[in-house]
Protein backbone atom coordinates (compact mmCIF):
# COMPACT_ATOMS: atom_id res chain seq x y z
CA UNK A 1 0.00 0.00 0.00
CA UNK A 2 3.14 2.23 0.91
CA UNK A 3 4.18 2.07 -3.00
CA UNK A 4 0.59 2.70 -4.02
CA UNK A 5 0.09 5.48 -1.84
CA UNK A 6 3.52 7.33 -3.57
CA UNK A 7 2.77 6.45 -6.89
CA UNK A 8 -0.51 8.07 -6.39
CA UNK A 9 1.11 10.90 -4.75
CA UNK A 10 3.22 11.25 -7.57
CA UNK A 11 0.15 10.99 -10.39
CA UNK A 12 -1.30 13.96 -8.39
CA UNK A 13 1.44 15.90 -8.95
CA UNK A 14 2.00 15.38 -12.41
CA UNK A 15 -1.48 16.02 -13.21
CA UNK A 16 -1.55 12.91 -14.39
CA UNK A 17 -5.78 11.71 -14.22
CA UNK A 18 -5.22 8.23 -15.72
CA UNK A 19 -2.81 7.43 -13.16
CA UNK A 20 -4.64 8.43 -10.15
CA UNK A 21 -7.79 6.91 -11.44
CA UNK A 22 -6.12 4.06 -11.78
CA UNK A 23 -4.10 3.72 -8.78
CA UNK A 24 -7.64 4.62 -6.73
CA UNK A 25 -9.25 1.80 -8.10
CA UNK A 26 -6.26 -0.60 -7.09
CA UNK A 27 -6.31 0.83 -3.71
CA UNK A 28 -10.01 0.78 -3.20
CA UNK A 29 -10.27 -3.17 -2.38
CA UNK A 30 -7.34 -2.84 0.29
CA UNK A 31 -9.04 0.44 2.20
CA UNK A 32 -12.16 -1.32 2.63
CA UNK A 33 -10.78 -4.43 4.05
CA UNK A 34 -8.81 -2.37 6.70
CA UNK A 35 -11.85 -1.31 7.63
CA UNK A 36 -11.11 2.97 5.92
CA UNK A 37 -14.76 3.26 4.41
CA UNK A 38 -14.97 6.59 5.56
CA UNK A 39 -13.92 8.08 2.37
CA UNK A 40 -15.73 5.56 -0.06
CA UNK A 41 -18.03 8.15 -1.91
CA UNK A 42 -14.59 9.73 -2.82
CA UNK A 43 -12.88 6.92 -3.84
CA UNK A 44 -16.23 6.13 -6.06
CA UNK A 45 -16.36 9.21 -7.20
CA UNK A 46 -12.85 8.19 -9.70
CA UNK A 47 -14.46 5.77 -10.69
CA UNK A 48 -16.45 8.53 -12.86
CA UNK A 49 -13.60 10.30 -13.27
CA UNK A 50 -12.93 11.60 -17.11
CA UNK A 51 -9.78 10.97 -17.75
CA UNK A 52 -9.38 14.50 -20.00
CA UNK A 53 -10.92 16.05 -17.32
CA UNK A 54 -9.08 19.78 -16.39
CA UNK A 55 -6.92 19.31 -13.26
CA UNK A 56 -8.65 21.51 -11.64
CA UNK A 57 -11.70 19.46 -11.20
CA UNK A 58 -9.75 16.79 -9.61
CA UNK A 59 -6.51 17.26 -7.96
CA UNK A 60 -7.95 18.90 -4.63
CA UNK A 61 -10.15 15.89 -4.19
CA UNK A 62 -7.06 13.60 -5.15
CA UNK A 63 -5.20 15.31 -2.80
CA UNK A 64 -7.82 14.96 0.51
CA UNK A 65 -7.95 11.49 -0.83
CA UNK A 66 -4.03 10.77 -0.87
CA UNK A 67 -3.80 12.63 2.63
CA UNK A 68 -6.30 10.78 4.28
CA UNK A 69 -5.29 7.38 3.61
CA UNK A 70 -1.56 8.43 4.78
CA UNK A 71 -3.31 9.63 8.44
CA UNK A 72 -5.78 6.49 8.24
CA UNK A 73 -2.58 3.81 6.97
CA UNK A 74 -0.44 5.70 10.28
CA UNK A 75 -2.96 4.86 12.47
CA UNK A 76 -3.42 1.15 11.10
CA UNK A 77 0.46 0.61 11.54
CA UNK A 78 0.39 2.43 15.39
CA UNK A 79 -2.58 -0.15 15.99
CA UNK A 80 -0.78 -2.95 14.38
CA UNK A 81 2.49 -2.25 16.62
CA UNK A 82 0.69 -2.22 19.88
CA UNK A 83 -0.65 -5.58 19.38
Amino acid sequence: MPQRLAKLKTAITENDAATTKSVIHLMKPQLLDFGIDDIENELQWFEYLDVNSPSTEWVSKAQQVADFIRLELELVQKRTSNE
